[in-house]
């Protein structure tokens, strides 16, 4: 006897899914069949929430409509897995990518830090050569505004002020 059940099962199989036939003989002629499709290498519990797609029937009625009646099911089940596996992927790929953002985001605070500490620094001792009035080394101590782009109209306002201060010295 030829038949193509297995033709037909391999048909409805996806990719990473296997298909759990279970066959349990019952009273009056009957059997009852499960198919579960599961995924192994799905890591969500969700998974097990799937139920057998079973039905108990006499052979006649296997041999006329059990291909009907699972080719309908068993995609349904196997598509859930498939989103499902495809979903956890996603999600693991997108925690990755935000780790990665959040790292990134440190590390450009950091550098800010450091530059406005750097800054700051200059500034301070800017201040102390204005206070004593050493026009052209203050100006010489200025940061240069390319180095510093977050403070670089104030850097340049400052140089501009300590020139004129610097220009006027020189008049007299």
């Amino acid at each position: 006897m030829t038949t193509n059940f297995f033709e037909i099962i391999y048909e409805l199989m996806s990719e990473g899914i296997d298909i759990k036939m279970s066959l349990r003989k019952e009273t009056d002629n009957k059997l009852a069949v499960s198919l579960l499709p599961v995924h192994e290498k799905l890591d969500d519990n969700a998974k097990g929430r799937i139920i057998p797609f079973t039905t108990v029937a006499t052979f006649q009625e296997f041999n006329e409509e059990f291909f009907t009646a699972i080719q309908k099911a068993i995609p349904v089940a196997s598509g859930i897995l498939s989103n499902m596996d495809a979903f956890l992927k996603s999600a693991k790929q997108a925690e990755k990518d935000s780790k990665m953002q959040a790292q990134l985001r440190e590390k450009e605070k950091k550098e800010k830090e450091e530059r406005k500490k750097k800054y700051d620094a200059q500034m301070l001792k800017v201040a102390e050569l204005e206070k004593n009035e050493k026009w052209g080394e203050a100006i010489g101590a200025m940061p240069n505004p390319k180095d510093f782009p977050e403070q670089a109209d104030d850097i340049k306002k400052k140089i501009a002020e300590m020139r004129e201060k610097h220009g006027q010295l020189s008049l007299l």
